[in-house]
């Protein structure tokens, strides 16, 4: 992810409505929630708190339910980039399906690795059935 596609970023919003939309949909009843601006702070933060960590990896965890709107959202209308949620994804290490998912669709291989692929007759099972 770490490309210039990736790391662009998008207008920003300074209301944040996506961010506001998230913590308003999944995270009302959650007990000292941060604000609109200080979660989009943290997004795109280089470092993180625990804390601001636990909180980032909350939100777009909830928002990977609606990832068309929400994540998609965050990239396009309020300056976050895909590097940015994927250096949240991997400091926590999520598995998150839906959200690995959304994040696997912009990945690219980085420009010094090799590339190893594998035929079909190497694969297990690939024989007759």
């Amino acid at each position: 992810f770490d490309n210039e596609r990736c790391r662009q970023r998008g207008p920003f919003d300074r209301h944040h409505a996506i961010l506001r939309n998230i913590l308003g949909r999944w995270l009302a009843g959650a007990p000292n929630r941060p604000t609109p601006s200080y979660l989009h702070r943290w997004l795109t933060a280089e470092k993180r708190s625990d804390t601001e960590s636990f909180w980032c990896i909350t939100a777009l965890t909830e928002a990977s339910a609606d990832p068309f709107f929400c994540l998609r959202g965050l990239v396009r209308e309020d300056a976050v980039s895909i590097f940015d949620i994927a250096q949240v994804v991997a400091e926590n290490d999520s598995r998150v399906p839906a959200l690995t998912e959304w994040l696997n669709q912009y990945g690219d291989w980085p420009a010094d690795a090799e590339r190893e692929t594998l035929s079909v007759s190497a694969m297990p099972n690939s024989g007759s059935v």
